[in-house]
């Protein structure tokens, strides 16, 4: 198991329990910690997280909803840490 899918597992284990308000607002923390660790300027970082968004809603749209807009059914599919956090993000 690579480095990236062996973290989003854990992250999920550590976050099972917890409401769902404090797992997004957790996520949402290392994401932007994440981000400004690896950016001098604000103009970067904003760019990657703008980025990351548009990624992230792609794949809630592709993986998770129909084409019209109703919640897929007992299809579970996460997007691989791949998708979301491609090799070389961040770098500026």
């Amino acid at each position: 198991m690579d480095q990236r899918s062996e973290l989003t597992r854990k992250f999920a284990a550590a976050g099972h329990g917890y409401p769902r308000d404090a797992v997004i607002n957790a996520g949402g923390n290392m994401v932007i910690n994440a981000i400004r660790q690896s950016h001098g300027g604000i103009a970067g970082a904003e760019a990657e997280l703008a980025d990351l968004y548009e990624r992230m809603r792609a794949a809630l749209r592709e993986r998770h909803y129909m084409p019209d807009g109703s919640r897929r059914e007992h299809h579970i599919i996460v997007p691989g840490p791949d998708v979301l956090f491609p090799a070389g993000a961040g770098a500026d």
